[in-house]
């Protein structure tokens, strides 16, 4: 069985956020996706004390953070998070696979560096194709046609 998350937003701590994936891993016996996205309502981030202009930077840390705490002792630095020597148990899986939910061309760049699949929700085929010609090493090879 796999289960994963929707859609996380970036509004939790990050070492919090390792925590719970750690135990929906555990529990789904390493079948677990995590879905995570900038998030698109402003007033959320206002609700969890987070500043909606910082979702880039907490989206960044938060998957960086997930990564370092799947091995034991882990150091970080960054602006949400800093710790040295820390282990979460359970922890988050070293090959977990990661979901980056959006629908611009910078969710496709951020899917490329942080994600290891893209979830664009529900938009047309047209703009799919539209937002991933390009993004890959065949960026000249695009064609943006879509049978009706």
């Amino acid at each position: 069985m796999t289960i994963g998350t929707a859609t996380l937003v970036p509004i939790r701590p990050p070492v919090m956020t390792a925590q719970i994936v750690g135990s929906l891993a555990y529990l789904a016996r390493g079948g677990f996706i995590l879905g995570i996205g900038l998030g698109g309502v402003p007033p959320a981030f206002e609700l969890a004390g987070r500043q909606w202009e910082d979702r880039h930077d907490l989206f960044r840390e938060t998957v960086e953070v997930v990564r370092a705490l799947a091995r034991p002792g882990a150091p970080y630095e960054g602006r949400f998070a800093r710790f040295t020597n820390l282990t979460v148990d359970p922890a988050p899986p070293e090959d977990l696979e990661i979901w980056f939910s959006g629908t611009s061309r910078a969710a496709i760049r951020l899917t490329l560096e942080y994600a290891t699949s893209w979830f664009p929700g529900r938009i047309p085929l047209r703009v799919v194709d539209r937002l991933t010609c390009g993004a890959t090493e065949s960026e000249g090879a695009c064609d943006t046609t879509v049978a009706a």
